[in-house]
């Protein structure tokens, strides 16, 4: 998008280059799952909260910097509170690209197996063919089908599902390390 539209959707901060995302709440827990049993430091965040945060993140370019600011009431007012809500941040967005890079690993050995099955396919069909028979000419056509399929699920693993793993991953970074500050009204 270009850069003067995002503007006038978000508060740019002209000193520090940086865009302001603004998000209203009443109280601290509305940061965190209300489904979350665990303690108020190991939290995840609100899974509405990270959809609006990832749809911002989409729509500002990644070479921007991003700053977000919870504008609550000044009777909730807790530096203790804060500080946590900002640490359950970062680790929140560090843990999903710590689960990206398992996931991308996982995908990366996922088409090696592809490629390998592929190969043998392939050449299991070449060696085939020399036999004139039916049922091996057959065969032999399954196993080359067979060999492009896998060969193909490599390819879209390794450009597509990874490309798109690793601009998950910069947009989780970014957002982990945004700048979180509080206004009180």
């Amino acid at each position: 998008m270009n850069k003067n539209y995002l503007k006038k959707i978000y508060r740019y901060d002209e000193q520090n280059q940086t865009f302001v995302v603004e998000i209203a709440l009443e109280y601290y827990l509305e940061l965190f799952n209300p489904w979350d049993a665990a303690s108020i430091k190991k939290k995840d965040l609100d899974p509405e909260l990270v959809s609006y945060l990832e749809d911002v993140s989409d729509d500002i370019p990644l070479k921007d910097k991003l700053a977000i600011v919870f504008v609550m009431p000044e009777s909730v007012k807790n530096t203790e509170m804060e500080d946590i809500s900002r640490g359950v941040f970062v680790n929140y967005f560090n843990f999903l690209m710590h689960y990206n890079r398992k996931t991308q690993r996982k995908s990366i050995k996922q088409a090696i197996y592809y490629i390998i099955t592929s190969f043998t396919f392939v050449a299991l069909a070449y060696f085939l063919r020399i036999d004139d028979t039916m049922f091996i000419e057959i065969l032999s056509e399954g196993l080359f089908i067979g060999g492009w399929v896998f060969m193909w699920e490599a390819i879209s693993i390794i450009f597509f599902k990874s490309s798109f793993i690793r601009r998950q991953s910069k947009r989780y970074l970014r957002l982990s390390e945004s700048t979180i500050n509080y206004e009180y009204k």
